[in-house]
């Protein structure tokens, strides 16, 4: 009996050793202080395959979107090493930040995490506002409300400030019946901000899909246009099962940067992306944030550990300002990312 049980003890302690284990040289990363201005901050982190059986990273988790992660995809052999690098945009978020990497690989989940401590670049009406339609300076020029479920309201705003010594009124021109503009106040003295919102309610048989509407804004006596982009999703939620989903991945792309711009040329950029799940991926639909910049093609599916393209077109006559800071919207069957939040930026040329 003794020697029975040695046996099966002996196989369990055998089975163990045969399991893949990553070591890593250190689970947690401290940037210290660092500068919004200075731009994005990025650590790798390395681990050992301490196991004798080969191991492989199958998908990288970050708990915010401010947080991008490339990592190695190769399998890791016994004794071989890997990487996982994460790449922190301290862009709009002042002060002490702590986000969490989820590492899944086939035998177990790893968690890593970083920290450190923002300071904030120097506001100014410019860079808060950086869109402008007459004397008025937007946030932005879409309203991206998202995803709405059939018998559920949403809404989108956009902050606006009167760069001006006069006040100025704000009045919309017809828009559908399932949406609802205003602005509060809608008179704006001089020096002062406003919000103006747009709210979506979708019907109990509204018809789903992609939405995407332009709602004239009159400024005063001049009349600009204002994008609103949505998703009617039905009312019943499909439950998701992660495991099998896709998974959008840009790797530590979180930008696409058009600089330098140059005053009298079209320019084009790219922006690559991968399919790190393991159903096929759908991109439903890209919205661009900023009227300068158009998105002239995507690619639409994307099997399983497939890549894909999206690509834009910057027209520098349509600018409002000579500094780019906007975003485009990606809409995805990744259910753990139906909507992903890509920035463009760029400076003019003098």
């Amino acid at each position: 009996m003794r020697r029975i049980s040695a046996t099966i003890a002996a196989i369990f302690l055998l089975a163990g050793f045969a399991n893949a284990e990553l070591s890593w040289t250190e689970s947690e990363w401290d940037f210290g202080t660092i500068r919004e201005e200075n731009g994005k901050v990025s650590h790798t982190f390395v681990c050992r395959n301490t196991g004798t059986q080969t191991e492989t990273i199958e998908r990288v988790r970050s708990s915010c979107g401010c947080t991008a992660v490339d990592y190695s995809q190769m399998p890791i052999a016994a004794a071989d090493s890997a990487t996982v690098t994460v790449v922190y945009n301290p862009a709009l978020r002042p002060g002490k930040f702590e986000k969490e990497i989820v590492v899944a690989t086939t035998e177990k989940n790893y968690r890593l995490k970083i920290s450190g401590k923002s300071i904030p670049t120097k506001e100014t009406i410019e860079n808060i506002f950086p869109e402008k339609s007459g004397n008025l300076r937007l946030t932005r020029r879409i309203f991206a409300i998202g995803d709405v479920r059939q018998g559920r309201h949403r809404i989108a705003n956009i902050f606006a400030y009167n760069d001006s010594a006069d006040s100025l009124r704000l009045r919309f021109g017809s828009i559908p019946d399932s949406y609802r503009a205003y602005a509060e106040p809608s008179t704006v003295p001089p020096e002062e901000m406003t919000v103006i919102s747009m709210e979506l309610t979708a019907a109990d048989d509204a018809e789903t899909g992609f939405q995407n509407h332009r709602i004239a804004l009159h400024v005063g006596n001049e009349t600009d246009s204002l994008t609103v982009t949505s998703r009617i999703l039905p009312k019943k939620r499909e439950p998701h099962n992660f495991q099998d989903a896709p998974l959008f991945h840009t790797g530590v792309i979180d930008r696409v940067d058009f600089s330098p711009i140059r005053r009298d040329t079209i320019s084009q950029a790219t922006l690559n992306f991968s399919n790190a799940g393991f159903s096929p991926l759908k991109i439903v639909n890209v919205a661009s944030l900023n009227d300068a910049v158009m998105v002239t093609s995507y690619t639409r599916e994307v099997a399983s550990g497939g890549f894909g393209s999206i690509t834009l077109q910057l027209d520098p006559k349509r600018m409002t300002d000579k500094i780019l800071n906007s975003e485009i919207v990606i809409f995805t069957n990744d259910p753990a990312q139906t909507t992903v939040r890509i920035r463009m930026v760029g400076v003019m040329e003098k």
